[in-house]
Parts: structure tokens; C-alpha cells; sequence
């Protein structure tokens, strides 16, 4: 939980391009 904290905090600062790489992630994974 506190790993998915930390990147919502992330997400503020670097906006939604952030979000686009973390969304990425996850669909590599699955």
C-alpha cells in the first residue's frame, strides 16, 4: 500500500504523463 502511495504522490508532481507509464506497467505485468 505504501509503494502505491508513494507513486500517487509522484503522480502530483510529474502530472498525468506519470500515470500513463504506471498504467504501462501494469499491463506488462499482466
Amino acid at each position: 500500500m505504501g509503494f502505491f502511495r508513494g507513486l500517487g504522490e509522484a503522480a502530483k508532481f510529474r502530472g498525468e504523463g506519470f500515470l500513463d507509464e504506471v498504467k504501462k506497467s501494469k499491463k506488462k505485468e499482466r
